[in-house]
């Protein structure tokens, strides 16, 4: 199956053979994390660095921004592995300057 992330999302898959999948990075910046031995992984779509400018869109879409949507992303790799986070592989993609 394939799974598509939009801005500001955080999706994830356990299974193996899913495709996980956003578009139009430019300034924006995936975070992909994947772990072959659990056969898991996730990808957010972060807009921004810092919630503070708009803490409603925060509170809603906690992936749009760096400070609230990275923790997110760890959270589930920390719940997933019990804490071992050595267990997955981590990419960066996008951040262009445009």
């Amino acid at each position: 199956m394939r799974i598509d992330v939009g801005i500001g999302e955080f999706k994830y898959s356990k299974n193996p053979e899913d495709v996980i999948k956003t578009y139009g990075l430019g300034s924006c910046v995936a975070l992909v994390v994947w772990s072959h031995k659990l056969g898991q992984a996730g990808l957010i779509h972060v807009a921004l660095p810092e919630a503070e400018v708009n803490p409603v869109k925060a509170k809603a879409l906690p992936g749009y921004f760096a400070d609230t949507g990275i923790p997110m992303i760890v959270d589930w790799v920390d719940k997933v592995s019990g804490g071992n986070r050595k267990m997955f592989n981590y990419r960066i993609y996008g951040g262009a300057s445009i």
